[in-house]
């Protein structure tokens, strides 16, 4: 208990997996007693405006929700989910937002 993973600013693709939108990633995860981890993370969007995440990764590599706890610029009082799933192979991770504004 107590690691910690820091990771960012990594690049955000479009659902194709083959544009950059310009947005990043960065955040940290901090293991708990359980062997998951408790996220929290920031995404930055080109124009500057932010979402700002929070979750428990499980210790598995599994599909796991964050909630949006927050945002800045055009996503100031952003309310929803991410829902994160890593591929087969572990090497990337997926990101569906669903957001209400």
């Amino acid at each position: 208990a107590g690691d910690m993973i820091i990771w960012g600013p990594d690049p955000l693709y479009d659902e194709t997996n083959t544009t950059d939108t310009g947005a990043t990633t960065q955040g940290t995860c901090t293991t708990i007693a359980s062997g998951d981890c408790l996220v929290i993370e920031t995404l930055l969007f080109p124009d500057g405006s932010t979402l700002e995440l929070q979750g428990i990764l499980p210790g598995e590599p599994l599909a796991s929700t964050r909630t949006i706890v927050g945002g800045s610029g055009v996503y100031l009082g952003a309310r929803g989910t991410v829902t994160v799933e890593p591929t087969d192979d572990l090497q990337y991770w997926s990101k569906t937002i669903e957001i209400w504004l």
